[in-house]
């Protein structure tokens, strides 16, 4: 039994877009990979060698979705509050704690270590990886000296004395952290991106274009581009709606394709919540264009929802209530079973 994964997502969209964080699943740092006959029919590689690159490329790919997100979101936690350049007074109206909860940096840094010992050998990837496990191990002691600092309000005892002293250690220990880490994301994004193009032509010459294996591929690779538009442009001040239309209308094409080609597979289980998921990604992406383009503000109600990672999801026309639906589609995609 073969086991569709997907492993790009926080990656793709997480990492790269500041998706939500949402924990789908323990596995979902996994490649996405699909049987589609052996040899190097339909690329340049055989069979093998690109499982074996997914599954060193899946190590990678679940420490940067567990701990160098969990670093990227402590750094915004900070500087919510905290100016970068002054550093911190501790007379500001909110003070919070810093995220120091890196529970997963001993397994992120072993999958490291055993990803850069495993086949094929990337000497790039394998250096950015050894250059954010020493930066995230100088960080974490100093997350965890910071939480407690903030969070036992010491800073009233000393006049904020450690807290100055802190900052700029923590600002340059972030600085490194993050500098390695969208290093090792833009080599992972390439060797994946390859290996993606592979597993597609493998798929395609084996099932055609109108198999549900095609599409199970397919309509996720689509989500990916649809959604970072998505992202880039509402963070944009002058939001442009014809990129945001024509997003979403290839993500519509490729759904309406998927809905007239075949289907099901006998060999295949989950495809039909795959599906529904799908849909509901289109909807989230519908509803934002129309509520962009009647330039309607959200209610009180709406923006105090859009306060909490909770209830943001909840606000149609939000962001983060299409990046939800992405997140459930994700997770359909993990669920889908090939067994031949």
């Amino acid at each position: 039994m073969h086991k569709l994964l997907l492993g790009m997502t926080a990656l793709v969209l997480g990492v790269l877009m500041g998706a939500c964080e949402s924990d789908l699943d323990r596995d979902d740092h996994k490649l996405a990979t699909t049987y589609a006959g052996g040899g190097s029919k339909g690329g340049g590689r055989s069979y093998d060698t690109d499982r074996a690159l997914a599954r060193k490329l899946g190590k990678y790919i679940k420490c940067i979705n567990t701990v160098a997100n969990r670093v990227l979101g402590a750094r915004s936690r900070y500087l919510s509050w905290v100016n970068e350049k002054k550093g911190p007074t501790c007379k500001e109206r909110r003070i919070y704690d810093v995220f120091h909860t890196l529970y997963t940096v001993k397994a992120c840094t072993r999958d490291l270590l055993l990803a850069n010992s495993k086949k094929p050998s990337l000497p790039a990837l394998r250096k950015a990886a050894v250059g954010f496990t020493l930066a995230v191990s100088k960080l974490k002691p100093l997350l965890d000296t910071a939480y407690l600092y903030y969070k036992k309000r010491r800073y009233k005892n000393d006049g904020c004395a450690q807290g100055k002293q802190l900052h700029p250690k923590l600002m340059a220990a972030w600085t490194e952290t993050e500098r390695y880490s969208r290093e090792m994301r833009r080599l992972v994004d390439k060797h994946n991106n390859a290996l993606k193009t592979r597993r597609m032509r493998r798929v395609v010459a084996k099932f055609g274009k109108t198999h549900p294996r095609y599409f199970l591929l397919k309509v996720i690779e689509v989500a990916n581009s649809s959604l970072r538009v998505f992202r880039v442009q509402l963070r944009e001040k002058k939001l442009d709606l014809k990129q945001l239309r024509s997003a979403m209308a290839s993500f519509a094409a490729v759904i309406k394709e998927m809905m007239a080609g075949k289907p099901s597979d006998p060999g295949m289980t989950g495809y039909v919540r795959y599906q529904l998921r799908a849909e509901e990604l289109l909807k989230a992406f519908e509803e934002t264009v129309t509520q962009r383009a009647s330039k309607k503000r959200f209610s009180r109600r709406e923006k105090f929802w859009l306060r909490s990672r909770k209830t943001a999801h909840l606000v149609k026309g939000s962001y983060a209530r299409v990046s939800k639906a992405y997140d459930r589609l994700v997770y359909a995609f993990n669920r889908v079973r090939i067994y031949r």
